[in-house]
């Protein structure tokens, strides 16, 4: 059997890269391209993801890797943390620059959250721990409400790296368990 290339790219909160699965038949052997700092960047007093830098460092290991494997290359998947989102016009464009998950603008807001949907109820439709970082109370910060009436689609940033490597995108309901009041 000739050797396959399966993709992966990881953005962390502290790094990212771009990994190579290669498939003999028998054995899966692991071989990192490239790997890049990451972190966020601090703009008027808040803390936010660097998308355009991310998304130009997993352009550069996806062209190490095309020069590495060319066709050899079977499939791309991406890994991010799964709780930021970015904002799209309906033109698809980036609607300013995604929040960070550790920028404190969500202190507080569990508790408001609460006063609106119960904590039990919450729990019960999503499963998931309580923490101030999680989608839900990003979007409960007043904040997003002017800009949310003018947005297409909410991406958390997993399938909005996707969206740019396949030029689509389409959510996936796997999405909505990780992240809380994002469910269509």
């Amino acid at each position: 059997m000739k050797e396959q290339c399966h993709l992966g790219i990881d953005l962390g909160a502290e790094s990212g890269r771009v990994m190579a699965g290669l498939w003999n038949g028998k054995r899966m052997r692991l071989e990192e391209l490239h790997r890049f700092a990451n972190g966020p960047v601090e703009i008027a007093g808040t803390l936010r993801w660097d998308v355009l830098r991310l998304w130009s460092e997993t352009q550069k290991g996806l062209a190490l890797a095309a020069r590495a494997h060319g066709t050899a290359v079977r499939s791309v998947g991406v890994d991010t943390w799964g709780v930021d989102f970015v904002l799209l016009s309906k033109a698809n464009e980036l609607l300013g620059h995604p929040y960070h998950y550790r920028d404190g603008r969500t202190r507080g807001l569990m508790e408001r959250a609460f006063r609106r949907v119960p904590r039990a109820e919450i729990f019960a439709a999503t499963g998931l721990q309580f923490m101030e970082l999680n989608t839900l109370y990003q979007l409960h910060r007043r904040h997003h409400h002017t800009i949310l009436s003018s947005h297409q689609e909410r991406l958390v940033l997993q399938p909005a790296q996707q969206a740019g490597l396949a030029n689509q995108y389409s959510p996936e309901s796997r999405f909505a368990r990780n992240t809380p009041g994002f469910a269509s």
